[in-house]
Formats: structure tokens, C-alpha cells, sequence
């Protein structure tokens, strides 16, 4: 892990926290999206494995 660490008055600071915030929101959305599309892929495979009982 890396601490940053800035001062809400300086700019550059501001500048380099936000490019973070939106770094590590668009990894949890890839992340949310996997993981998604996991339990869906699990979904359809009970579901379709109920169709021979």
C-alpha cells in the first residue's frame, strides 16, 4: 500500500488524489462486473442442471 499524502489547498495534490479516486473506481467496477457475471454464469449453470430432475 502506498500512503500519499498532500494538502487540500495545493492543486497539483487535489489533482493526483482525484486521478487515484477515479483509478481505484474504475478497478471496483471491473471488479463488481467480474464477479457479476460470475454468479450469473453459476446461475444458469444450477439452473439449467434443475432442468433433469
Amino acid at each position: 500500500m502506498i500512503k500519499i499524502y498532500g494538502m487540500p489547498t495545493c492543486p497539483d495534490c487535489t489533482y493526483v488524489e482525484e486521478q487515484i479516486m477515479r483509478e481505484v473506481a474504475e478497478e471496483a467496477k471491473e471488479s463488481n462486473r467480474k464477479a457479476t457475471e460470475r454468479y450469473f454464469e453459476a446461475m444458469r449453470r444450477n439452473a439449467s442442471n434443475d432442468d433433469f430432475y
